[in-house]
């Protein structure tokens, strides 16, 4: 059995490596591709004999389908058919049910499928616009009916998928080109990625040029130009300066080409944009990160991102490297490249437990604002900056009534940022005894003059302080607060475990 062999090389061909295993693993049969360390072998007469078109839509549309507007479209029509609803609230949902189904791309999908349909469906969606004697249920069930027709669905999926996943990855090629806009989109597919790999499997290519990607030889109609994915290479007609002698000598072979129609099966939707994360140390390693790790859409951004690190992080935590994460921009037509290095992963994997508990906090609305406190905490870990800013403004904010318990999380917050360098539980416990005797005025302008000294770096100012609040409480000064006269790592450390304490008093934060 002969097999072609793709190997990782950049975060596109690796994405499209991705991709392809999402497709082999939509047509259930594992003998016909291999992995071997940082190697894809696949069955090469499955290659040939396989409708890749069909396949690569199939998989398309299960990966991406809940983010297409034909799915919201037809939860408004259910609800129509099934809620007891209001005649007016229904003519708006109508309303907009017709504005999203009337849009060019809709229509010219339509205009593909039509001569197969036994139905017209958009003489059954006018009828339910028009309808005026209450009877909208049935009418909406017709639509809805005609929307689960096998060949109308399909095509409205795909006209989703191109304007919401494809053109962030390649553009004004194929069935993204205007000028096919109104053609089949898989026979555009087909002609344009399918064959001329199917071609360039069938006859053995000998040429002095090579892919630049995987070096095999192409020649003639093998050479395939790819200005098209964006922000890979640039425009050949437009700008060849970039070449030597003004020729450029960029092409790729129909295999990567192919690869490179497979980026969206790679990437992962993550909020406005799509993820990869190029952890290239095998293929196996590879499609376990960006196995649909943003996937469950209970959880906001943050706590997605939370889970695929501790996917990466759950073994061989001795073997592990730096990250690197690839964003698709969408709308910005870039990709934004972050490196998530070994200190901040082991950092979230030993906060694991810690995190997840600031996650189930509500946010804190501060005027028009909203202060996500784990969102924030995230945001701080990832960009290594340090927590001490936030603990400070919670501090700050909890002696506004207004946000009594803003500081909750604090000591939560300073264990991230600290690690287990002390004893903070005891450093705030003495903290809470010397505040028993102050009344809340005079206890919120000493936690004021605490904080001033903490960020001014003061600690001869604050062991100062500290001193004359043990003369009034009658409390011993423990060992470990000596340490913040030497030491200013310590003094932001003890320093805002002892005023967490001081400011939230005996009892627990919550």
């Amino acid at each position: 059995m002969e097999q072609i062999e793709f190997n990782l090389q950049d975060f596109c061909i690796n994405a499209g490596i991705v991709g392809l295993i999402k497709m082999l693993e939509e047509q259930e049969d594992d003998t016909v591709y291999e992995i071997e360390r940082s190697t894809l072998k696949v069955d090469k007469d499955f290659l040939l004999n396989t409708d890749l078109t069909n396949l690569y839509f199939k998989t398309l549309i299960n990966k991406y389908q809940n983010i297409c507007q034909l799915i919201r479209i037809e939860e408004k029509l259910k609800n129509i058919c099934e809620k007891e609803l209001e005649q007016k609230e229904v003519k708006v949902i109508i309303k907009e049910i017709e504005a999203s189904l009337s849009s060019n791309r809709y229509k010219k999908g339509y205009e593909i499928v039509k001569e197969k349909l036994s139905f017209n469906f958009y003489e059954d969606l006018k009828e339910l616009k028009s309808e005026n004697t209450g009877s909208y249920q049935e009418k909406a069930e017709k639509v809805l009916n005609d929307l689960k027709n096998n060949e109308l669905r399909e095509i409205f999926l795909i006209k989703d998928l191109a304007y919401y996943v494809i053109k962030y990855f390649w553009k004004g090629v194929c069935f993204l080109n205007r000028q096919n806009s109104a053609k089949d989109p898989k026979e555009e597919f087909k002609a344009y990625f399918e064959n001329p790999l199917k071609e360039y499997l069938q006859k053995e290519i000998k040429g002095e040029e090579y892919c630049c990607e995987c070096g095999r030889n192409i020649k003639g109609s093998s050479k395939m130009r790819t200005s098209y994915v964006i922000t890979l290479t640039e425009d050949f007609s437009r700008k060849n300066s970039n070449y030597w002698n003004f020729k450029p000598n960029c092409f790729v072979c129909p295999l990567c080409n192919f690869l490179f129609a497979l980026l969206p099966l790679g990437f992962s939707s993550y909020n406005r944009a799509f993820i990869f994360i190029n952890q290239n140390t095998s293929v196996k390693t590879l499609d376990l990160i960006n196995n649909d790790i943003f996937a469950d859409n209970e959880l906001n951004a943050y706590q997605k991102f939370n889970e695929m690190i501790n996917k990466i992080t759950e073994k061989n935590l001795k073997q592990l490297s730096n990250i690197e994460v690839i964003t698709n921009m969408k709308e910005q037509e870039k990709y934004d490249f972050n490196i998530i290095s070994k200190t901040v992963l082991l950092k979230i994997k030993y906060n694991d437990k810690r995190l997840k508990s600031l996650s189930k906090k509500s946010s804190i609305k501060i005027r028009d604002e909203y202060l996500n406190i784990y969102e924030e905490v995230m945001y701080r870990i990832l960009n290594n900056y340090q927590q001490y800013p936030l603990i400070d403004r919670l501090i700050l904010l909890s002696l506004n009534d207004e946000y009594k318990y803003a500081s909750a999380s604090c000591m939560t917050i300073l264990k991230i940022e600290g690690g287990n360098k002390m004893d903070y539980e005891n450093i705030k416990e003495i903290g809470a005894k010397y505040s028993k005797d102050f009344i809340d005025a005079r206890k919120k302008e000493l936690v004021f003059q605490m904080l001033d000294m903490i960020k001014a770096e003061d600690g001869n100012g604050l062991f100062n302080l500290i001193a004359n609040l043990s003369n009034i409480s009658g409390e011993l000064i423990p060992e470990e607060l000596y340490e913040i006269l030497t030491d200013n790592d310590k003094l932001k450390l003890i320093g805002y475990a002892f005023v967490i304490g001081f400011r939230n008093g005996v009892g627990k934060d919550e």
